[in-house]
């Protein structure tokens, strides 16, 4: 046994050396469950040092966080992975992103803030204070400025930057809550603020002492000229698709509560352990693609067969489970967050069929029907959440899975049909 155990062992290490794909692979996986990981710890001890009610308010802002980043990054992260492998001009492409989206943050975040009152009213302790205020806006920016390093790093091929990042945010996440339990809901928000800069500020050093990267405060026109169409179709169809996770919260905190909000999330978070598979498989797959653009087709199906062997049974784990999983969370989270976890997992393969075609779609420049079929998915997922919420959250985990499907459904039609088309029209007119 332990012989065949070092077999296995001497394989794997051979082929993480000699496969890039397989290799960024398995370190942006690594990266997102430590991430995963450590946030579940985070939110066990949350749930026994503070109600539901502040873990409530909490993830709701956090929540919001993540949708500034996403409205912020004006689609950079994915222009980075695009376009800096083949670039001569990395420095410049860096730098440009940078600002344009530290900018961004800041207007976004703004205007937030000034519509808080109208849009969500049940996050107005945001305002309450400067402290909270200034909390809330370093959370902001360092989410933003964390998810374009991740994106400079597998770009780089050097994903193991990311696995120490999120190591260090986990760390210092997990250990903050219980020393700063004293200061009640200000001391979780203070908590998770505090290991987002740090990890941030690390990510940061290591791109400035192993990639060599030098930041400068400019902004290269022809270079964002290059880049732009790319980062506005790409940006608008991945806002479209990742709004829905992060509106979710807000709905559910306005139809149902913040006990209920907290009980989703947590549902939510161990779901996402399964997703954190397809993204950092398509998200490999697209720097690859980028550095060996005549390999497509082969990278492809590599893909595809390295996320159908990790996924089918890492969910089924995970479904069963489920409940001895979310009652670590308290009795409480077991039996009311059980039925949309199953949801939550189950969305999984549709999830991981909309990011492998997706990623055809983005190379293919074909973005147009990339952001006409998330939208569509988004938009069935917020409508139906919004009508069906009051039936409970394992209502709005269905709402989940089933727009998630459609998008599934619409990227595969519409992918075949691309696929099959020159052999159609063969046929057709051979048969004239």
């Amino acid at each position: 046994m332990r012989t065949k155990g070092m077999q296995f062992a001497t394989r794997l290490l051979r082929h993480m050396r000699h496969d890039s794909l397989f290799r960024n692979s398995v370190f942006i996986m690594a990266s997102m469950g430590v991430a995963a990981g450590f946030g579940f710890i985070f939110w066990i001890v949350c749930a026994r040092f503070y109600s539901s009610e502040q873990v409530g308010i909490v993830t709701a802002i956090i929540s919001v966080s993540t949708l500034i980043m996403t409205l912020s990054q004006l689609g950079f992260n994915q222009a980075f992975i695009r376009y800096i492998p083949g670039a001569k001009n990395k420095q410049e492409i860096i730098n440009t992103g940078f600002l344009a989206v530290v900018v961004a943050t800041a207007v976004v975040t703004v205007a937030y803030l000034l519509l808080l009152p109208v849009i969500s009213p049940a996050l107005a302790i945001v305002r309450s204070s400067p402290g909270y205020l200034i909390i809330f806006l370093v959370l902001a920016l360092a989410t933003t400025l964390n998810s374009l390093t991740d994106s400079v790093f597998i770009a780089f091929r050097a994903a193991h930057y990311n696995l120490i990042g999120y190591t260090t945010l986990g760390l210092v996440k997990v250990m903050l809550p219980v020393v700063l339990v004293s200061l009640g809901l200000f001391g979780l928000l203070l908590s998770q603020a505090i290991a987002m800069a740090g990890a941030t500020l690390l990510s940061l050093f290591f791109m400035w002492r192993h990639l060599k990267h030098r930041f400068r405060v400019s902004y290269d026109h022809p270079t964002a000229r290059k880049m732009a169409r790319f980062s506005v179709f790409n940006h608008a169809a991945t806002l479209a698709g990742a709004v829905p996770g992060m509106l979710l919260p807000l709905v559910i905190i306005h139809r149902l509560g913040a006990s209920q909000e907290a009980f989703f999330y947590m549902a939510m978070m161990v779901g996402n352990l399964m997703y954190v598979i397809p993204s950092a498989i398509s998200s490999s797959l697209f720097a690859e693609s980028s550095h060996e653009p005549a390999a497509i087709q082969q990278l492809f199906y590599k893909a595809g067969r390295l996320v159908s062997i990790t996924l089918i049974p890492a969910s089924l784990l995970v479904i069963g489970l489920g409940k001895p999983i979310l009652s670590t969370f308290g009795a409480e989270y077991a039996s009311s967050a059980y039925s949309t976890l199953v949801w939550m997992v189950a969305a999984a393969l549709p999830i991981a069929v909309n990011a492998i075609l997706g990623t055809a779609f983005k190379m293919e420049h074909r973005l147009w029907e990339f952001l006409a079929i998330s939208t569509v998915g988004s938009v069935i997922i917020l409508a139906a959440s919004y009508i069906f919420a009051p039936r409970g959250i394992a209502a709005v985990g269905i709402c989940w899975f089933v727009g998630q499907s459609v998008v599934a459904i619409g990227f595969a039609l519409r992918y075949a049909r691309l696929l099959f088309a020159p052999v159609l029209h063969e046929s057709t007119s051979e048969a004239s």
